[in-house]
């Protein structure tokens, strides 16, 4: 087993949409040369068939040269076997390309690379080109991977992809990896010293210039640098990330100079050809693409801030994990743990081995966003975990992929130990994570409750911790977790019996003596389960609440009851909030258009059409809807047919609002802020800032009030606009990004996170400013960043944070009142009505607080695992909740307000064996963790809780 490396056909970061894939297949074995009649040839043999390869000769012949300068003295960089960089050669692809072309072609591919990367090349790597038909033979045949996954090591692939829910058991992990390995444009073999090139055209064998400038630079690389040998998934995706990402750049870079120093000369032939990739797991294809995501960043920076020498110095200092290559600012400082699984099986299981050696595996931080990205992969509903917007990013027009996301960053190791069963076939595993903090630990355990959930997960009853996987999901095993401190163990058996086979102690009962579960002490009034895998945009408005349920469907629901009153589809995916106004509900599709449902019967009233896609949600004022779209358009439509009345065209992206202010319709971009009449449609006055609007104007006696951020300052202002003139007030520096603004009649509270993005422990300050003259009132500091709106309620002010908590402050001092640590992230808007505080976390818990003192009244887990957001309309006591598929109506107790929690009783979470602090991502400092508190118990607890939910629903 060995390294091979492979081109892919990239510009920059970016991969071309073609169909044949081109990754890296790390360390396999290679396969042989292919003749013409479809037999194989040793590739280290002289040529036979129809094959074209080169014959080893020094000089090129002068046939093939049209012109080119006078040989130098001796070798120099940019020459190469008689041919310079920028010779013209006299050859023609279309018949195919034959032995003295393809001379002269890799020798002036190596001078261009020479003189791109500025190393000179030692020798000249015999080079041959194979048809893609005669490479996916040579892979079917099982001469390119398959003695590297037979028995043990087969059994590991498997079980390495089946934990990360990438290939389910009634599939194959090794014939994806057949598949990727028939998909390469071309690779380089370390032990032949031979570079192979798949023809693009399937008929007549041709080369891809830039593609053999990669596998050629390849070759330099192994014969330069000591390459380090790598056996697990992580240890080759890291090596493959500075030495992928740095022939990956020299390639960019080649391509570029074939668009100006080279224009003209490079041989770049058209795809006729494409491999069958029916076989091909994409979660498989996006693990194995992350070197060539991440490590071209991650060279291409280094070399343009500290030049090649810096990327050089990569191969004697190597980055340790592929964490420290998605996080460059980690490299040489973030060194992982070693993980050790020690063997408690029982004598039904043992370790899987080879030789008599234990085999294990990693797969690192990407391995871990890609499974939790798989349920975006497979369905757009899927996305609540890593979201597929997350891993694509179009900025500048260039389709790059990151995998970069909280609830993985803080990966500090990882190591699964496959088991088989004594008897039989059976299959188990235990795999440990550690994370560099609790916090981190408890996020990505988090994630992959959600990740169970999402693959029909039920928690076993009366065991803590352990669920079953049903027979549908393609997953058919039982799990345990155990989180302790920075440490995640996760425990697979085929059964739940076998799971204490597999590791011994790995299951433990549930605590029978514990008290009333504390959502008793709430009256759920109803819930509402969906047909679809994911609820959003949801209003609650004349006594029905209005609900995305779809994609594309409308659902209207008694808010008494909790009686369906009526589901519409509409023509096409819903893009926007749902607004309610006058008994009808709109929404904006992705088919240029605004659907008018009536609210009482679900019928559509009419459809608008509109001049792109909504971005911006309609707003309804003077009996017609207004709304931004694509473009920077700006529409107005009759509220009353449908018809447009007018649009207007304003600078930038209209992304984050329209408001409406008497006749003047204001509209935010990332070019300003713009009014607009909002009869005519005709722009009354612009007003542009230093930086990009990225908060809806708030509009509060006459004056607007919008927030800024320049993008490479860093600088974030809040600015005071008047509404009718366009007259700038005040602007307010806050330092804070993501500044979310609150206004009443003479405070302008601003909450947003200050300090480094990417700081272990961010803060955040909640400011207040006046809203006359844009002066600062008080600021505190709160631990974690605030990431929703404040609430200004009853001379209180009220924040949450992704740290865990919600802080209430004097509206009038800024003097802190009471802080109380949540289960987890506080993201969804806080509600205050009739003396409570309405809080919904990430980890899936809706808890009910005194707004005076902070002490809680009730919970109530999700459905799920997933973030429960309270709606912003509470109705005669009861407030209204969303999970990822079910909609709650609570009604909070009267007669407990104030006591305690009976769970709340100090301990720590119960799934931390005693030793995770709930709060632990908290410094302790300025108040945080003070309060009753509502973290004790684990979001582990709301998977039991479901199946109580249901038989309460009515």
């Amino acid at each position: 087993m060995e390294p091979i490396h492979c081109a892919t056909t990239q510009k920059r970061r970016a991969v071309l949409v073609t169909l044949l894939l081109a990754l890296c297949i790390g360390v396999i074995a290679v396969p042989a040369a292919a003749s013409g009649d479809g037999t194989v040839a040793a590739d280290n043999s002289s040529t036979t068939g129809s094959v074209v390869a080169t014959t080893g000769n020094d000089t090129v012949s002068e046939s093939v040269v049209a012109s080119d300068r006078p040989d130098p003295d001796s070798d120099r960089l940019g020459w190469e076997s008689g041919v310079w960089a920028n010779a013209t050669l006299s050859i023609d692809q279309t018949d195919g390309i034959d032995q003295p072309e393809l001379e002269a072609v890799v020798a002036r591919t190596m001078a261009r690379v020479e003189s791109i990367r500025g190393i000179e090349f030692d020798r000249t790597p015999p080079v041959r080109i194979l048809f893609a038909d005669e490479q996916q033979s040579a892979v079917a045949e099982g001469l390119f991977e398959d003695e590297q996954f037979e028995g043990a090591q087969r059994t590991l692939l498997n079980a390495q992809y089946e934990a990360l829910f990438l290939i389910n058991e009634s599939r194959n992990a090794v014939e994806s990896r057949r598949a990727l390995s028939g998909a390469v444009n071309g690779y380089y073999r370390p032990a032949t010293g031979n570079v192979t090139i798949i023809s693009p055209n399937s008929t007549v064998r041709q080369v891809r210039e830039a593609i053999l400038a990669q596998e050629l630079f390849h070759a330099q690389q192994d014969n330069q640098f000591d390459l380090r040998d790598v056996e697990t998934i992580e240890e080759r995706n890291t090596r493959n990330s500075y030495v992928e990402g740095d022939a990956n750049y020299v390639q960019a870079l080649y391509e570029q100079r074939c668009e100006s120093d080279w224009s003209g000369t490079c041989y770049r032939p058209e795809r006729t050809s494409a491999p069958d990739l029916s076989g091909l797991d994409e979660g498989m294809e996006k693990l194995f693409r992350q070197p060539y995501e991440s490590g071209y960043g991650f060279v291409s920076d280094r070399h343009q801030e500290m030049g090649w020498s810096a990327v050089d110095s990569l191969y004697e200092n190597p980055p340790a994990s592929t964490e420290q290559v998605i996080h460059p600012e980690t490299y040489g400082e973030d060194e992982p743990t070693e993980l050790r699984v020690t063997d408690r099986s029982t004598d039904a299981w043992r370790p899987l081995t080879a030789g008599g050696e234990r085999l294990t595996e990693s797969v690192g931080e990407p391995g871990l966003y890609v499974s939790l990205l798989s349920p975006a992969l497979e369905s757009l509903s899927g996305g609540d975990i890593i979201p597929l917007e997350n891993h694509r990013n179009t900025e500048g027009g260039e389709l790059t992929y990151s995998y970069d996301h909280p609830t993985t960053a803080g990966w500090d190791g990882d190591k699964l130990l496959p088991y088989v069963a004594t008897a039989g076939n059976a299959t188990g595993y235990v795999y440990e994570t550690a994370w560099d903090t609790p916090a981190d630990a408890r996020e990505f355990h988090e994630g992959y409750r959600k990740l169970l959930a999402y693959h029909g997960a039920d928690p076993v009853t009366d065991l803590a911790n352990t669920y079953r996987l049903p027979e549908t999901s393609g997953f058919a095993d039982a799990l345990t977790l155990n989180r302790t401190g920075d440490r995640l163990r996760i425990v697979n058996a085929p059964s739940v019996e076998a799971l204490s086979g597999v590791r011994q102690g790995a299951v433990s009962p549930s605590n029978a003596s514990e008290p009333t579960v504390p959502w008793d002490r709430a009256d759920l009034r109803w819930t509402v389960d969906s047909d679809s895998d994911s609820l959003s945009s949801s209003t609650v408005s004349g006594g029905r609440l209005y609900v995305q349920s779809g994609p594309k469907t409308v659902s209207g629901i008694n808010n008494t009851t909790g009686e369906q009153v009526w589901t519409r589809q509409v023509d096409g995916r819903i893009v926007s909030s749902l607004t309610v106004s006058n008994g009808t509900v709109y929404a904006g599709t992705a088919g240029q258009r605004v659907v008018a449902v009536e609210a009482t019967t679900g019928d559509i009233q009419w459809t608008g059409q509109l001049d792109g896609i909504v971005t911006a949600e309609p707003v309804v004022a003077n009996g017609t809807v207004y709304t931004g779209t694509t473009g920077g358009n700006v529409q107005a439509i009759d509220a009353a047919s449908g018809e447009q009345a007018w649009s207007s065209q304003v600078n930038g992206t209209v992304a984050v609002g329209v408001a409406v202010a008497d006749e003047t319709v204001l509209v935010a971009s990332n070019a300003g802020l713009f009014a607009v009449d909002a009869v005519t449609g005709e722009q009354t006055w612009a007003v542009g800032f230093d930086g990009g609007v990225f908060s809806p104007p708030v509009i509060s006696g006459g004056t607007a009030y919008v927030a800024t951020l320049n993008a490479s300052s860093g600088a974030t202002s809040v600015h005071a606009v008047d509404a009718r003139t366009g007259e700038q007030r005040w602007t307010y520096q806050t330092a804070q990004t993501g500044s979310r603004v609150t206004v009443t009649d003479d405070t302008v509270y601003v909450g947003g996170a200050v300090g480094d993005p990417g700081a272990d422990r961010r803060t955040s300050r909640l400011t207040a400013i006046t809203s006359e003259g844009g002066d600062s009132r008080w600021s505190v500091t709160v631990n974690g960043t605030i990431s929703v709106s404040p609430v200004a309620s009853n001379d209180t002010v009220y924040v949450g944070t992704t740290a865990g908590a919600v802080h209430a402050v004097a509206a009038t001092s800024g003097e802190r009142r009471w802080t109380v640590p949540t289960d987890d992230t506080v993201k969804a808007p806080l509600v205050v009505s009739d003396g409570r505080l309405y809080a919904g976390t990430q980890g899936g818990l809706l808890a009910g607080l005194d707004a005076t003192t902070g002490e809680e009244e009730w919970r109530l887990f999700a459905d799920g695992l997933s973030a429960v957001s309270p709606l912003p309309t509470v109705v005669d006591g009861t407030v209204y909740s969303k999970g990822a598929t079910t909609l709650y109506a609570v009604d909070g107790p009267t007669s407990q307000q104030g006591t305690d929690d009976p769970d709340d009783n100090g301990t720590d979470d119960p799934d931390d064996n005693g030793t995770d602090d709930p709060d632990d991502d908290s410094n302790g400092s300025g108040g945080d963790g003070d309060g009753p508190g509502f973290g004790v118990l684990v979001v582990a607890v709301a998977l039991a809780a479901v199946a109580a939910l249901a038989g309460r629903r009515r």
